[in-house]
């Protein structure tokens, strides 16, 4: 390291010696605001401060880049001349390319015309070159600015990445590697995430794992990378289905090697998880078994709230039972509070709220939605209190959903209240919340999933709220819908339905005799 540094000092100094040949170190001195006996001492190899090569630059008009890696022209002056010499070049293509678009196609064989192609030949021939001084000039700028991209989204400066942002997107229009499109591809997508712009995430992975195949050079570990993060980011947003398309599209391009792959074999994994999602229940559990045995420190670790999920929606294990399955962890956390709400019972709530609930990394924030809906749910149950469920809706469940489109966080919002107002004994309120929940699934848009357990919540209040001899039409079809849904997921696999005690009678005929 003490090497690499002196070489470094004796490179400026070398440089620093360059422009004392055409300037006396007085007038260096004079034009930095420095003494002479320091700008001597820089010149036989002294640390230069980062003032006095700012000085240079200001004072002398010295490129900063040539200062610093001898890179370019010494002077900003003539580093404008070759920028000039380059903006010249391509003006000229750009007359030549307007020359022959204003000619007339069947009158091209004439002298002039001739010439005018020659000329046009030829500019594209000195573009050609130019593009090609380009690419090899600002592939060391576009790789260093790249490092700094990642190092300062890695360190959470994110002010400081927008900025790199920005200045790689201007630098990336001058380069045609594909090798640094797609590190800048993969660092805007990281980008993205901390901004948690979901949508641009999702783009930007997209067109990350499909150039990279496009490429055909890719090894089949990295399409399975990429195509993991991609369909997690499409998890995240509900497009389950797209997730899955994902999934088993890499599996089948990359083949059965997939399955030898650690990428591989937890894309398959993923895979098992979204099937059970979809409602296939059997089919993910397998899936999942397998990768369990394969890769249990991911599922009994990091991902276990994957795990805990699916084995929930199985009804293979019960709440108690899933608590214990698996680290804790931030997933793990929230999926136990949402399948707690689920439950509507004290003791689960509880549970959550002291062991799943927190400020610790291992615990979901109890300023989320979920957290905040299992407090105000185990009051309701414990108080009954019909106005305090009412403010709640009113103060906190709507209130930061008024800037969001309608359709899924709507539905899921109303889904709540009714079950909210249903404990609370406000019956009235209750159907009126499930009439607009009702409407708000209706407005979810085409390819977009909900969450299961919402979609249960939903039918299982219709079914206490509207009564087989219900005289109104609307309700008559919603409850018909509900029971038809909730048969449909039983039958598919989904336990965690027959567990229930409101939606166990509408079961009786398709569950074995016990």
């Amino acid at each position: 390291m003490a090497e690499v540094k002196r070489s470094h000092a004796d490179a400026l100094a070398a440089r620093l010696n360059e422009l004392a040949a055409q300037h006396s170190l007085s007038e260096i001195a004079r034009r930095t605001g420095s003494s002479r006996n320091n700008v001597s001492r820089y010149a036989r190899g002294a640390k230069m401060p980062l003032e006095f090569g700012s000085a240079l630059v200001e004072g002398l008009g010295i490129n900063p880049a040539w200062l610093l890696t001898g890179e370019g022209t010494p002077r900003l002056a003539e580093a404008s001349v070759q920028t000039t010499q380059m903006a010249g070049n391509l003006l000229e293509l750009v007359e030549a390319m307007n020359a022959v678009a204003h000619m007339r196609m069947g009158a091209l064989t004439g002298k002039h015309h001739l010439r005018v192609l020659r000329e046009l030949n030829d500019a594209l021939a000195r573009y050609e070159k130019l593009r090609d001084e380009l690419n090899r000039h600002t592939r060391g700028i576009y790789s260093d600015l790249l490092d700094q991209y990642h190092e300062a989204l890695d360190n959470g400066r994110l002010e400081q990445a927008e900025d790199l942002r920005r200045a790689l997107a201007q630098v990336s229009r001058l380069s045609e590697d594909r090798g640094l499109r797609l590190r800048l591809l993969e660092e805007q997508a990281h980008h993205a995430y901390w901004q948690r712009d979901h949508k641009r995430t999702i783009g930007l992975l997209n067109a990350l794992l499909f150039e990279t195949i496009a490429q055909g050079e890719a090894p089949p570990e990295r399409i399975c990378e990429l195509a993991h993060n991609l369909a997690m980011a499409l998890l995240h947003e509900f497009s389950m289905e797209g997730a899955l398309r994902i999934c088993e599209s890499a599996l089948a391009l990359v083949g059965k090697a997939a399955l030898e792959l650690p990428s591989g074999r937890l894309l398959d994994g993923l895979s098992g998880v979204l099937l059970v999602e979809l409602g296939q229940v059997e089919s993910g559990l397998s899936r999942l078994q397998r990768h369990i045995a394969w890769r249990s420190e991911i599922y009994l670790g990091i991902s276990s709230g994957l795990l805990v999920r699916a084995l929930l929606l199985a009804g293979v294990v019960d709440f108690a039972m899933a608590q214990g399955i698996g680290e804790p962890g931030q997933g793990k956390s929230s999926r136990l509070v949402l399948f707690a709400n689920w439950l509507e019972q004290p003791e689960p709530l509880r549970s959550v709220l002291k062991h799943a609930v927190g400020s610790g990394i291992e615990r979901t924030s109890p300023e989320g939605p979920s957290a905040r809906y299992a407090a105000a749910l185990l009051d309701v149950l414990t108080r009954r209190d019909a106005q305090a469920a009412r403010d709640f809706i009113r103060e906190v469940m709507y209130a930061g959903l008024k800037q969001r489109a309608p359709g899924r966080a709507f539905f899921g919002a109303a889904a709540c209240a009714t079950s909210l107002l249903w404990h609370a004994g406000d019956r009235r309120g209750a159907l009126k919340e499930l009439r607009f929940a009702h409407a708000e699934r209706g407005a979810i848009p085409e390819g977009r999933s909900t969450d299961v357990l919402l979609i249960a919540a939903h039918h299982r209040n219709v079914l206490r709220l509207v009564a087989d001899d219900e005289k109104s039409a609307d309700l008559r079809q919603m409850r018909q819908d509900a029971i038809a849904w909730v048969r449909s997921g039983a039958q598919s696999g989904y336990g965690f339905l027959v567990a229930d005690a409101t939606l166990r009678p509408f079961l009786a005929a398709q569950l074995p005799a016990s």
